[in-house]
């Protein structure tokens, strides 16, 4: 089976290419991420003078193309993805957009993260760039300079020389088929491929359609596959996606893992269709949903109904626990990344129109200690010692424990409490690193 390198890919590539000289060339370090979720990469700025980096970093998000919206000699737009707007908004430092002429070696650069806070332009999401003022060149270097410049009061909590235990938020992944399998298809992606297969009475996820072909950890010539196939299934080793330097298969790679892992646990959660995230289903009868955590008789609550106040009969929402997620290959090894979250009803099933201040009230009010809960919660239920599976031994994706790291510095916790109850704006769970 013949992969292609799309003009898609290539004018992506070329934007990144060219980012890193311009960067480069203003005297600034740049880094590049190899697995995409909303960030390209991030420029470490650099005192010019004396060429000491900065400990600085702005994030960018890079966008390449032949032409963007209403594109003339002096102007152009670009409408920004929801969730990107979203995903930017939450970083903790600084981030651009470049948009970007990888064939004439031209670009030009706004500051959304500071642009997008104005409620119009977020809700809009449309960003305008003039093509003089907003160049991405040597020119642009004191702007980013200014960027990042930090405020007073930055949180700082002094460390003492001891071993600690670190215990992160990645989730080994233990074992996925050794075999993918292809099969040339006759629609053109998923969305097609989808509508079919469900015409066809098949509901499954666990397969992805590229460039004409369909890809699965389970056989493409099986009889639910025919009514998008047309031919055998090939044998593809996984390891080569697994372990391949090619940004673009190490994409393809992770979708067929994102489409397994929603088909794997289908039966206690959702995808949600914008945001990705999977959160709990409700129960058929609205009743609370529990899950064993092995702590308590009760367990954790993850999906429950939040009475009105007016009529107490009566639902006001329901709160659903969800885990934003993604998979990242460190050093050779996959792992499942989990940043715990919440999902908003008004009636089980549709999100809640306010839900969104809802999720920010909850993470105002965590501490530490919750936040590990139930990450902890995550891991293993989806490493299914905790879960509700049937067969943890069938599951197609199979996962280990939360990987931990040992550190010869540690902080004590009464200088972290200290400094909590000193500083009010620490202390507000609102605390701000950077000015934007």
């Amino acid at each position: 089976m013949v992969k292609t390198y799309s003009k898609q890919s290539q004018s992506g590539e070329g934007g990144i290419s060219l980012i890193d000289r311009i960067v480069n060339g203003m005297g600034f370090i740049w880094h590049v991420r190899r697995v995409d979720h909303g960030i390209d990469g991030e420029i470490e700025l650099v005192d010019r003078d004396r060429r000491l980096p900065l400990n600085r970093t702005v994030f960018v998000q890079s966008k390449a193309r032949q032409r963007f919206p209403g594109e003339d000699q002096q102007s152009f737009h670009y409408l920004c993805d929801a969730d990107d707007v979203d995903y930017w908004l939450q970083a903790p430092v600084p981030v651009i957009l470049v948009c970007s002429h990888p064939e004439t070696n031209e670009a030009w650069w706004a500051p959304v993260s500071v642009l997008l806070k104005d409620p119009n332009r977020r809700k809009n999401r449309r960003i305008d760039f003039d093509k003089r003022a907003n160049r991405f060149d040597h020119t642009a270097a004191q702007a980013l300079l200014d960027l990042g410049v930090p405020v007073a009061g930055s949180l700082y909590v002094p460390t003492d020389r001891r071993p600690e235990s670190l215990t992160t938020n990645l989730l080994r992944v233990e074992r996925y088929p050794e075999t993918i399998w292809a099969t040339p298809a006759t629609v053109s992606g998923n969305p097609e491929a989808g509508e079919v297969l469900r015409r066809n009475g098949f509901f499954g996820t666990d397969w992805t359609v590229l460039d004409r072909t369909v890809y699965s950890f389970r056989r493409t010539d099986e009889e639910h596959f025919r009514a998008v196939t047309d031919g055998t299934a090939e044998a593809l080793t996984s390891e080569e996606w697994a372990q391949s330097k090619s940004r673009d298969t190490m994409r393809d790679f992770v979708r067929l893992l994102n489409q397994t892992l929603t088909e794997q646990t289908h039966r206690d959660l959702r995808r949600h269709p914008r945001r990705h995230y999977l959160y709990f289903r409700p129960t058929k009868d609205l009743e609370p949903r529990a899950l064993p955590t092995g702590k308590s008789k009760r367990g954790r609550v993850v999906f429950q109904a939040y009475p009105s106040a007016t009529d107490p009969s009566t639902a006001r929402h329901f709160r659903h626990h969800a885990v934003d997620h993604r998979f990242i290959r460190i050093g050779g090894t996959w792992f499942l990344e989990l940043n715990p979250t919440y999902h908003y009803t008004s009636n089980g099933y549709q999100d809640l129109q306010w839900g969104a201040d809802l999720v920010k009230g909850m993470k105002r009010r965590e501490k530490n200690g919750a936040v590990r809960g139930l990450v902890e919660m995550w891991a293993g239920y989806l490493a299914g010692a905790d879960s509700l599976f049937e067969n943890k031994e069938q599951l197609t994706i199979r996962f280990g424990a939360l990987s931990t790291l040992s550190v010869d510095r540690g902080i004590d916790e009464r200088d972290w409490q200290r400094h909590l109850r000193v500083n009010p704006v620490a202390n507000s769970g609102d605390l701000v690193l950077f000015e934007q």
